[in-house]
């Protein structure tokens, strides 16, 4: 019976992973024949792009038959790279109806001059705008509820740096120019790199802490050069550790070289999900006080402040792109929250003007990750393992969140994860 069992499950899994097999590969070819753009960090770019209405409808056709087909294959029994690749497929299927949909209603409206302030101001701007939400983030979302978390959030951020400058006597305005103070570090070149050095010995020497792979790369010179302290105006010396947290190790490099690692289906290969690195390099840039690598209270105020930052641009681009707010409420925002004499804030209402959604898929996916770290802790108590949460979350590379949760929560025989339910999207 055992072996009549065993011959059975073998055969019932077969048939479907032979007919997977062949849909993905059929996947595959047509959709690199259609020559679908990627799309283009600027708005305006990708209505640049927008094919023609015979084109369209190709697409549309293609898209729609890949939705039947994918629904087909739901409830039979994969493997889990095939069920990674059914994911992906489903997700970009989806989001490619939801872009056809608005492109064709453009081709056949299409106005004699395109608006060009933000993409809240051309036809059906708000249907694009959570177009790109979704794109950038992999979810589902809703630009409400973002709008009203980061701003919670900043509230929040605010308040905890006021508190950390007023527990070593200074206002919050002190702060700031005492943090711009010069006499930091000498403002020379060898005052520069030995403060890339300092934080670059330290981060290295923690990494073992909370990763399992901590030396598996070395950072050179040309990627040294990413952080501050080499363009003029960067304070180098109170951002540098937070800089090389969220630009070098364990941030974007470290994620994008373990990626380049990472064995990839070919219908992982055709898509790029870029905002999850972004995202990984803000929640990187958190571990600071975790790993132990602040040298003094001005480089913890430093992240907290990048932090702030990041839920302020987060806030403007829904406000701007789905509200539709005007220059001056947008700054009169930013002042609310915003310490006088931090950032520019014409530069960033520039930026999620030309860059709509990517500032909240940032932000949002940062949020992601620190939720599930606080969710899994809660769960395991002191079973909990850092370093295989990081595993998990990286071990893909840059995924759509949802599958990255998915990831993250799926049962492993392992002891640190029994009793985690799979998450579903």
């Amino acid at each position: 019976m055992v072996v009549y069992a065993c011959v059975l499950s073998c055969c019932m899994h077969g048939q479907p992973s032979r007919d997977f097999a062949a849909f993905r590969d059929a996947f595959v070819t047509t959709y690199k024949k259609l020559e679908i753009r990627p799309a283009a960090p600027s708005y305006a770019d990708n209505l640049q792009n927008i094919p023609r209405l015979p084109d369209i409808q190709q697409q549309l056709a293609f898209f729609r038959d890949a939705e039947k087909k994918i629904a087909g294959f739901a409830n039979l029994w994969l493997g889990e790279e095939e069920l990674l690749d059914l994911d992906m497929m489903k997700f970009e299927t989806n989001l490619n109806l939801q872009r056809l949909a608005l492109e064709k209603k453009w081709a056949e409206e299409k106005p004699s001059v395109i608006p060009s302030g933000n993409i809240y101001q051309i036809p059906h701007g708000k249907e694009w705008y959570t177009y790109l939400l979704n794109r950038y983030t992999g979810e589902n979302v809703n630009a409400d509820e973002i709008f009203l978390n980061d701003s919670e959030e900043a509230t929040r951020l605010g308040r905890q740096i006021d508190t950390l400058a007023a527990a070593h006597g200074l206002s919050l305005q002190q702060l700031i120019i005492h943090m711009q103070d010069r006499a930091f570090a000498p403002e020379t070149d060898t005052g520069k790199s030995t403060a890339v050095a300092n934080a670059a010995r330290l981060i290295h020497s923690k990494m073992p802490l909370l990763f399992n792979q901590p030396s598996a790369f070395t950072v050179g010179f040309a990627d040294e050069k990413l952080l501050p302290g080499n363009h003029p105006g960067e304070q180098y010396h109170t951002h540098v550790t937070s800089m090389y947290l969220y630009k070098l190790l364990p941030g974007a490099y470290y994620q994008q070289q373990l990626a380049a690692r990472a064995v990839k289906s070919p219908v992982q290969a055709l898509f790029r999900y870029d905002n999850f690195t972004n995202a990984w390099a803000a929640y990187a840039e958190t571990l600071g006080k975790e790993m132990d690598v602040y040298s003094s209270f001005y480089e913890e105020i430093s992240q907290l402040q990048c932090a702030l930052l990041r839920c302020v641009r987060s806030v403007l681009d829904i406000g701007i792109n789905f509200y539709g707010w005007a220059d001056d409420k947008a700054i009169n925002t930013w002042q609310a929250y915003m310490p006088a004499g931090v950032g520019n804030v014409q530069q960033e209402i520039y930026a999620v003007k030309h860059l709509p959604a990517h500032a909240v898929a940032c932000s949002y996916g940062c949020m992601l990750f620190v939720q599930w770290k606080k969710e899994l802790q809660a769960r395991q108590g002191s079973s909990f393992n850092i370093r295989d949460f990081h595993d998990r979350l990286l071990k893909k590379g840059a995924l759509p969140f949802f599958m990255v949760k998915k990831n993250v929560f799926r049962k492993s025989a392992s002891a640190h994860t029994s009793g985690i339910s799979t998450a579903t999207r």
